[in-house]
């Protein structure tokens, strides 16, 4: 997705406001399913004043991983409760979920089918977009080496291609 189809988003009510603020996170961590689904307030660490962090192991390698999050990121999980329980855990991951990604996506304007793993593509995609160097990228997606991260480069050529077309004298 690119950064003015999520705002779309952002400005789009959704009929599942915990989907909607998931997939939010997601776009703006880049956090798998997997470790949405399980993420604890225990994870959650840091201050309004030091910043926000999240400190959890990562479901497909099993390493422990320190992911900064943004102050919007924090916001969007709401409200701290029981420090043990997934905090998206009315979250479920089925065909309907993904059903009703595509129906918020249409009601804001996107014409793309979206999945829940698109989140994490955008923001990979996004960072490199503005300028994040693939090595960071990798970092923050948790990948273990460079090259898983290197299929995100294609897309930012595609983008510097799109980007000189545009000029025009």
């Amino acid at each position: 997705l690119t950064l003015n189809e999520v705002k779309r988003l952002v400005e789009t009510k959704c009929d599942q406001p915990i989907l909607k603020g998931a997939f939010l996170f997601c776009v703006l961590t880049g956090l798998r399913w997997s470790d949405i689904a399980h993420l604890t307030w225990d994870e959650i660490r840091g201050t309004d004043a030091d910043g926000w962090y999240l400190h959890f192991k990562q479901r497909t390698t099993r390493l422990y991983h320190v992911l900064p999050i943004t102050p919007q990121a924090k916001e969007l999980l709401g409200e701290p409760f029981e420090s043990d329980r997934p905090i998206f855990r009315h979250l479920k991951y089925s065909s309907k979920t993904t059903i009703e990604l595509c129906r918020w996506a249409i009601a804001a304007g996107v014409a793309k089918k979206i999945t829940f793993h698109s989140a994490r593509h955008t923001h990979a995609t996004l960072l490199l977009s503005h300028g994040v160097d693939i090595y960071t990228v990798s970092k923050l997606l948790g990948h273990k080496h460079v090259v898983s991260t290197e299929r995100y480069a294609d897309i930012t050529d595609k983008l510097n291609i799109e980007a000189v077309n545009k000029l025009t004298v």
